[in-house]
């Protein structure tokens, strides 16, 4: 089981870039929305990412993607809901970690 990613949790680039989370969902976690995971290519933009090209232009980080990390069980207006243990990659290498921002809700 996963924890629900919620508004007060964070997706950070290798770059030390933060998404710019939202949700309409109307499920809250501790007065939190829950993520859905249809949402995750719209949390942008991603600030504060260093990444550099090989010559030395910055590149930050634009894009995300998620190939996994959907509840199964749980969903949002129909929708389902972000999990923590989601795997998300940016248009720039290096990982993505999602932290939950509660740890009241668990799925799968």
């Amino acid at each position: 089981m996963a924890t629900i990613v919620t508004k007060a949790g964070s997706i950070k680039c290798a770059d030390s870039g933060t998404a710019t989370l939202s949700s309409s969902a109307k499920l809250t976690v501790s007065g939190q929305a829950a993520l859905l995971f249809s949402g995750v290519s719209t949390f942008t933009p991603i600030s504060g990412c260093t990444f550099t090209t090989p010559s030395g232009s910055p590149k930050p980080c634009s894009t995300l993607t998620a190939s996994s990390g959907q509840s199964t069980k749980l969903t949002a207006g129909s929708q389902p809901v972000l999990l923590s243990s989601a795997s998300i990659i940016t248009d720039n290498p290096g990982t993505v970690t999602v932290t939950a921002g509660q740890s009241k809700l668990t799925a799968s």
